[in-house]
C-alpha cells in the first residue's frame, strides 16, 4: 500500500534515522532535506505540524505534545513499516491508561511532518482523528435521517481521508448497525488504501468476539500491545 512513491528528502531521511531516538527531530529540514538548515521559510514549513497542528486534525489536547522518539526503539522499528507503507496500519491495544493515544497522536505528528511536503498543494491530502464513539454518533445521525446517501457520506469522509486515527475502538458495543458503520469505514480505508491508526481496549480476540467482520480486517493491521502501569494514576 503505497503512502507517494515520491519520497522528500527528509522523508528518506526519517525512514534512515526512525529507530535512532537519540536523533533530533530538528536536525534535518522538512523543506528542503538538509542539516541543520537556517532558511526562513523552512522554519516556517516546520512548523506546521507543531502540538498545536495535531489538535487541529482532532486529536485531545493532552496527547498532542507525544513524539515518536520517547517510544523504546522497539515500537519507533514497528511504526517504521507505516512510513514506508507496509502494512495497511496499525492496531495498538492495551488496558486503560497504557498510552495507546499518545502513542497514536506521535505516529500522527511524525508521519504528516514527512508526507506534508508532498502534499503542501495536494488538496485531497488531509488528516482526521475521531473517536470511534464520535464517528459512530455522525453514522447514525445521518442513519436516523433515513437517507443512506447522507451515511455513505460520512463514511466516505472518514473513509477516503488521507490519514485517520480510529480512537478507542469497542468502548462502545453499540448495536448491529453501529458494527456496521465501523466495518464499512475499515473496509473503505483499506480499499482506498489509506494509512490508518486504531486504538482500543480490546485485544484482536475480543474484537473477534463482538463483531468478526471487523476482527477479519483489523488482523491485517501491524498490532502494539502497550502495557505496563497505568500512566494516568503515575
Amino acid at each position: 500500500m503505497p503512502i507517494p512513491e515520491a519520497k522528500t528528502a527528509y522523508a528518506r531521511a526519517r525512514e534512515a534515522s526512525l529507530i535512532s531516538s537519540k536523533d533530533s527531530e530538528s536536525d534535518v529540514c522538512s523543506k528542503c532535506g538538509s542539516v541543520d538548515c537556517q532558511r526562513k521559510a523552512c522554519k516556517l514549513q516546520d512548523a506546521t505540524m507543531t502540538a498545536d497542528g495535531v489538535q487541529m486534525v482532532g486529536a485531545p489536547k493532552k496527547v498532542a505534545p507525544a513524539l515518536l522518539q520517547s517510544f523504546p526503539d522497539s515500537i519507533q522499528m514497528d511504526v517504521r513499516g507505516l512510513f514506508l507503507g507496509e502494512v495497511d496500519g496499525i492496531f495498538i491495544f492495551g488496558d486503560t491508561g497504557r498510552g495507546k493515544s499518545y502513542l497514536a497522536s506521535a505516529i500522527l505528528r511524525a508521519l504528516l511532518k514527512d508526507l506534508i511536503v508532498e502534499y503542501e498543494t495536494d488538496a485531497k491530502f488531509n488528516a482526521k482523528w475521531v473517536r470511534a464513539s464520535r464517528f459512530l454518533l455522525e453514522a447514525q445521525a445521518s442513519w436516523n435521517d433515513r437517507t443512506a446517501l447522507s451515511t455513505m457520506k460520512v463514511v466516505k469522509e472518514y473513509g477516503t481521508t488521507g490519514f485517520l486515527v480510529l480512537d478507542d475502538l469497542g468502548a462502545e458495543r453499540g448495536t448491529d448497525t453501529s458494527r456496521a458503520f465501523l466495518t464499512d469505514l475499515i473496509e473503505e480505508r483499506q480499499g482506498n488504501e489509506r494509512p490508518t491508526v486504531v486504538t482500543s481496549n480490546l485485544t484482536l480476540q475480543a474484537i473477534d468476539d463482538w463483531e468478526p467482520r471487523i476482527a477479519s480486517r483489523l488482523s491485517t493491521y501491524l498490532p502494539i500491545h502497550m502495557d505496563g502501569s497505568d500512566r494516568r494514576l503515575g
